[in-house]
């Protein structure tokens, strides 16, 4: 019983950090939202293509120089965290993707080499730091609770709701799905 009423607590306090977290990235991330294209605008950009999800599992490395042989012959669609290690191997992804609330998330898409334009797909809770710094161009998932405030201003977003599913990678195979990639082959996610 009190292994239970300790889960409960730790739980809730979770909860309430991470909603607080959030609703603050939203508000932060709200004018690059605004005036950002939707990932509505990639919807079948890649109809029938192949496409590669690069995640950063221990298992990445030894496939980044396969990745490098097959820029230009696949979509290659990259989670934040491995965004570093694939410019380091001379991958450039066609795409990067992060949903990543904390500010932790922040760091792998700092620093980035200059001239660095591989655009990133973004949830809005994402945190923003990581969105304002990123020199890259930004599309955002459709957030209902943004949309709401801009109604007025700016009339509805053009945006799709993709599934998160709770982790990047997630995110990034409901992108490529949308894009109309066809296979979606995956690199580097160790479950």
């Amino acid at each position: 019983l009190l292994d239970l009423v300790d889960y409960g607590e730790t739980a809730l306090t979770t909860a309430m950090q991470i909603t607080y977290q959030t609703k603050q990235n939203l508000c932060m991330n709200l004018a690059e939202y605004a005036f950002s294209p939707g990932v509505s605008a990639l919807a079948g950009a890649w109809a029938g293509r192949p496409a590669v999800v690069v995640a950063a599992g221990p298992s990445l490395g030894p496939q980044l120089p396969l990745l490098k042989g097959a820029q230009g012959k696949v979509a290659i669609l990259c989670v934040g965290t491995a965004l570093k290690p694939c410019l380091r191997a001379g991958v450039v992804p066609d795409l990067v993707t992060t949903i990543d609330y904390s500010r932790l998330s922040a760091k792998y898409l700092e620093g980035l080499p200059g001239g660095c334009a591989v655009p990133l797909v973004v949830d809005p809770r994402g945190n923003w730091q990581a969105v304002e710094g990123y020199p890259g161009p930004k599309y955002f998932l459709q957030n209902p609770y943004l949309d709401l405030l801009l109604d007025h201003a700016l009339g509805p977003a053009a945006s799709a709701s993709l599934d998160t599913g709770g982790t990047v990678a997630h995110l990034t195979y409901s992108l490529a799905c949308l894009m109309g990639a066809d296979p979606v082959i995956f690199v580097g996610l160790d479950l």
